[in-house]
C-alpha cells in the first residue's frame, strides 16, 4: 500500500512539473548575441529582468528599439515585437531587414548598414544602397504627393505650386 501511494505521488509530481514547464511563456529566438544583449539589458523590454525575452514581453512592448552601433548582424526575433513603433538599427552590419510583421512601425532608421533589401509591411521590398533612410523616402513621397495635389494646370503654361 505504501509503495502504491509513493508511486502515485511521484507520478502526480511529474505531471505537475511537466505542466509547469509547458505553461511557461515561450522565449523569442534571438540568435545574434549582440542584439539579444541589447534587448535583455533594456528593462522596458525585458520587464521581468531575466536573461531571455519572452514572447509576451515582446508583444507587450509598444515603444522603439534603439540599437545603433552595436555590431549587430541579424535582427531575427524582431518579428515578435508586433506593437513596435520605431527602430533605429543604424551603424550595424545588417544585410537584410524584414519588418513585415511589425505593422505598427512609424519610423525606421537603418543607415550605415550593408543593406541590400528592406521588407516592410504588406511584403513591400525596397532595394537600396547602404545609406537607406526610410523616413527621408517617406518625406519625399509626401512632399511630391502634396505638390501634385496643389498643382494648377492652365492651358499653355507650366504647372506651379501654391
Amino acid at each position: 500500500m505504501k509503495s502504491h501511494f509513493t508511486n502515485t505521488v511521484l507520478a502526480l509530481s511529474f505531471v505537475l512539473l511537466c505542466a509547469a514547464v509547458y505553461a511557461q511563456d515561450p522565449v523569442v529566438n534571438i540568435p545574434d548575441a549582440n542584439f539579444k544583449a541589447a534587448l535583455v539589458s533594456d528593462s522596458t523590454i525585458n520587464s521581468n529582468r531575466d536573461s531571455e525575452i519572452q514572447v509576451s514581453e515582446a508583444q507587450a512592448y509598444t515603444g522603439s528599439i534603439i540599437v545603433p552601433a552595436r555590431n549587430i548582424a541579424d535582427l531575427t526575433g524582431i518579428e515578435a515585437f508586433t506593437a513596435l513603433t520605431g527602430l533605429d538599427c543604424s551603424s550595424n552590419q545588417l544585410i537584410t531587414l524584414n519588418m513585415s510583421a511589425n505593422t505598427l512601425l512609424t519610423s525606421i532608421v537603418c543607415s550605415r548598414n550593408a543593406l541590400t533589401s528592406l521588407i516592410i509591411k504588406n511584403g513591400i521590398t525596397i532595394k537600396s544602397p547602404a545609406t537607406l533612410l526610410i523616413r527621408d523616402i517617406i518625406q519625399i513621397c509626401i512632399a511630391l504627393m502634396s505638390m501634385m495635389y496643389t498643382m494648377r494646370r492652365s492651358p499653355g503654361t507650366t504647372p506651379t505650386t501654391k
